[in-house]
């Protein structure tokens, strides 16, 4: 799973990057220049990257206790609970059988999103079998539910972004504000539950 946290590491760095990028175009080229959808665009990219982070793991955590080298969950079990029938019926297949339900992860979970705390804490109960966001909150001497609401509010933000254009319904024709300050800070916090996330799972 090493690979996994990297890839997400590189992903938020790539978002931290842009940023600074933004800012220096507005330092070095033009203070009046609005950056402020780059802002948006790496506030999106940030929570895209937990997504992807989490479907990796899970994938990936999936195989292994397929392999026996992890301890199988009960979401596991029901999770394989009729593709199990169907893949050990096929035995003149070369295939490694991990590799088959490797498959068969990738499909199911295709069109699902990891971001909201209830989503990724459902995702990764497939191959973690205590509660996640509490001990997400005691390695980061947090508050779970703290720590969840704030997620679920940086979401429904991505969420606005990329389906209504930011767009303020309060204000006709206008954007929210997003400032530097609350981008940097929310790739920050992305950051931090990724890494703890890893620390617990795997």
């Amino acid at each position: 799973m090493q690979n996994t946290l990297s890839q997400f590491k590189e992903n938020i760095q790539r978002a931290k990057k842009q940023v600074e990028a933004a800012l220096l175009m507005v330092e070095k080229v033009d203070p009046m220049i609005d950056v402020s959808d780059l802002f948006r665009s790496q506030y999106v990219f940030a929570v895209s990257a937990l997504d992807r982070f989490a479907h990796e793991l899970v994938r990936i955590g999936m195989f292994e206790i397929a392999e026996g080298k992890r301890i199988e969950t009960q979401e596991f079990n029901t999770f394989f609970k009729e593709s199990l029938k169907s893949i050990k019926s096929i035995k003149q297949l070369e295939t490694p059988y991990a590799q088959i339900l490797d498959k068969v992860v990738q499909g199911k979970h295709s069109l699902l999103s990891f971001q909201q705390p209830w989503s990724i804490a459902e995702a990764l109960s497939h191959i973690y079998s205590g509660d996640l966001w509490e001990d997400i909150a005691t390695e980061l001497d947090s508050d779970g539910e703290n720590l969840k609401a704030r997620l679920r509010v940086i979401v429904n933000r991505r969420n606005t972004i990329a389906h209504e254009a930011d767009m303020n319904p309060m204000n006709p024709g206008f954007l929210f504000e997003i400032t530097v300050q609350e981008t940097e800070e929310t790739i920050d916090f992305v950051e931090q539950i990724g890494e703890a996330i890893y620390k617990i799972v795997a």
